[in-house]
C-alpha cells in the first residue's frame, strides 16, 4: 500500500489543531453564555419586579433608552435602560431585559414607574402588567435555555476530550497503514470504518478541510488508504496530499509517487455513487415534508396564541374612544377604549352582611394623559387590574350613581384630579375563558415542535446542498 518511515511521526488529525480546538471552545462558550443570558437577566428583572408594590407612580421627567422586538411572532422582547431624574444627586439609571408572550400590533406606550418608598428601583408600567405573563413565558421558555446551555458545555468537553485522546492515539508512535472503508464521503465530513483484521470499532466521522480528497485504494469496495498506531484503537484516514502525517518533503514525495492518478484523484466518483442521486432525492423530500410540518405546526401555534392571549373584552354598548378624555354618554352600555392608569388605581372594601368586598377603581384617560390633568372617566374594574394591559377597552354599563366619597379619598391620596362631572363604568370580570389553559399547551407543545423540525430541515437542506459539491 505504502510504505512509511520507520520512526515515530508526529500526526495532526484533521479537526484537531489549536484552531479548532479553540473555535470549538469559543463556539461552545458563546451558545452556553447566550443562551443563559436569554434566561438569567429576565429571572433577575422579574425578582426586582415582585418587589415593586402596587403604590408605584409615573415619574416625571424620565425616559426609556431602548425598544421592543418580536420574534416568533408572539413573543416580545424588552431591552432598555430607564433614566430618571436624580433626587439633589446624579441621575437614576436601571438596565432592565424581560421577554413575554403577547399578540400585539404597533408600538407599546412606556411609562417609567417607582415606588415613593424605593425611588431608584425603576421599572416600567409594561413590566408591571406583564408580570405574570412573564412568568409563565419564563417557566416555559426558562427550562429550555438553560438545559441548551448545559448540552453546549457537555458537547464542548466531550468534543475537546475526544480530540486529545485521537492525537494521543496516533501522534509520535510508529504507524502503519490501513485499509478503511468510505461509509459516507461528503465535503468537509468523511465517514469510514475500519476493515482489516485487528482493527475494530463502530464508523467514526471525521472534519476535514473542504478541499481535502482520500487516497483511493479500491473504488469497487469504497476502500480508501489510512494509517494506524501499534494499538489500532484509532485508525485515521490520510488526504492525497499527505499533510497530516509529519513526513518531510523528501519523504512526502517518494510516498506520493506510489500511488497512480487514478488513487489520487481518477477514483474519488465511487465515494459519491452511492450518496449521490438516489441520496439527494430522499433528503429533497424529507427536506420539504419538514418544512411542511413546520409551518402547519407554526400556523397551530399562532392560532393557539390567537386563542390564549387575544382580546376578549368585546362587550355589548357604543365604542367611545378616548381623545380629548371626557367622551361618550352619560349613561347606557359602553366600551371604552383608552389608557389605564394601572399605578393610580384606588382600591376600597365595601361591607355587606356577612361579607367585605373590594372594589378597585381605574382612572381611564386619553393617550398622552398627564397626571396634573382632570380624569372624567373611572372604571369599577372587575379584574382588579390584573392581567389586563395599560392600553385597551373595558366594557361595562356607565353607573348612575355618584363616584362613591370613599373611592374619591383614594384617588386624591394618589393625586388624581377629578373632572367636575365625573362618570363611572362598571366593569365586572369577565368569565374566564375555558379554551385559555389548553391554548397554552397548544401553543408550547406547537411551537416547540415548529422550532426543533424547521431547524433540522435546515440542516439537512444544507447538508444536501453540501452533497452536490462533494466532487471538484
Amino acid at each position: 500500500m505504502i510504505e512509511l518511515p520507520d520512526r515515530p511521526l508526529r500526526v495532526r488529525p484533521p479537526g484537531t489543531g489549536l484552531g479548532s480546538q479553540a473555535s470549538t471552545l469559543v463556539f461552545g462558550l458563546f451558545i452556553a453564555l447566550g443562551a443563559a443570558l436569554l434566561v438569567i437577566p429576565p429571572a433577575l428583572d422579574l425578582v426586582t419586579d415582585f418587589g415593586i408594590p402596587e403604590s408605584a407612580q409615573r415619574v416625571a421627567g424620565a425616559r426609556v433608552d431602548g425598544s421592543c422586538s418580536v420574534h416568533a411572532a408572539v413573543l416580545t422582547r424588552c431591552d432598555a435602560t430607564l433614566v430618571a431624574p436624580g433626587l439633589g444627586g446624579p441621575e437614576r439609571r436601571r438596565k432592565v431585559d424581560y421577554f413575554f408572550v403577547d399578540l400585539h400590533a404597533g408600538s407599546y406606550s412606556v411609562a417609567v414607574m417607582a415606588d415613593p418608598a424605593q425611588p431608584a428601583l425603576l421599572t416600567t408600567d409594561l413590566a408591571l402588567d406583564k408580570r405574570w405573563n412573564r412568568v409563565i413565558t419564563l417557566a416555559t421558555l426558562g427550562p429550555f435555555f438553560l438545559g441548551l446551555a448545559l448540552f453546549a458545555l457537555f458537547v464542548t468537553r466531550q468534543q475537546l476530550s475526544g480530540n486529545r485522546a485521537t492525537v494521543r492515539a496516533l501522534s509520535n508512535q510508529l504507524l502503519r497503514p490501513v485499509l478503511l472503508r468510505m461509509d459516507s464521503y461528503d465535503v468537509g465530513r468523511w465517514l469510514v470504518s475500519p476493515t482489516g483484521a485487528g482493527q475494530s470499532g463502530a464508523p467514526r466521522a471525521w472534519s476535514v478541510p473542504g478541499s481535502a480528497r482520500p487516497i483511493v485504494m479500491d473504488p469497487a469496495r469504497r476502500l480508501v488508504l489510512g494509517v494506524t498506531a501499534r494499538s489500532g484503537a484509532v485508525a485515521m484516514p490520510l488526504d492525497r496530499e499527505l499533510r497530516w502525517i509529519g513526513l518531510d518533503p523528501t519523504e512526502r514525495r517518494r510516498a506520493l509517487g506510489q500511488f497512480s492518478p487514478d488513487q489520487l484523484g481518477g477514483w474519488l466518483g465511487a465515494l459519491g455513487s452511492v450518496s449521490s442521486d438516489g441520496e439527494q432525492r430522499r433528503l429533497g423530500k424529507l427536506v420539504r415534508g419538514m418544512a411542511i410540518t413546520a409551518i402547519v405546526s407554526a400556523c397551530v401555534a399562532g392560532g393557539a396564541a390567537a386563542v390564549a392571549f387575544g382580546p376578549r373584552d368585546s362587550g355589548d354598548g357604543a365604542l367611545v374612544e378616548l381623545v380629548r378624555g371626557d367622551e361618550g354618554p352619560a349613561s347606557g352600555a359602553v366600551r371604552l377604549k383608552g389608557e389605564r392608569q394601572l399605578a393610580l388605581a384606588a382600591k376600597t372594601v365595601s361591607s355587606g352582611p356577612g361579607a367585605a368586598t373590594l372594589e378597585v377603581w381605574l382612572p381611564m384617560t386619553a393617550p398622552g394623559w398627564r397626571p396634573d390633568q382632570p380624569v372624567t372617566w373611572i372604571v369599577k374594574d372587575g379584574r382588579y387590574g390584573i392581567g389586563q394591559e395599560r392600553v385597551g377597552t373595558s366594557s361595562g354599563t356607565v353607573m348612575q350613581e355618584p363616584l362613591p366619597p370613599r373611592a374619591r379619598t383614594e384617588l386624591a391620596r394618589h393625586r388624581v384630579v377629578l373632572a367636575a362631572e365625573v362618570r363611572v363604568l362598571d366593569a365586572p370580570a369577565p368569565p374566564e375563558a375555558p379554551l385559555y389553559w389548553p391554548a397554552v399547551a397548544v401553543l408550547v407543545v406547537a411551537g416547540a415542535v415548529a422550532m426543533g423540525v424547521g431547524i433540522a430541515a435546515l440542516i439537512l437542506a444544507l447538508r444536501r446542498r453540501r452533497m452536490r459539491a462533494i466532487l471538484d
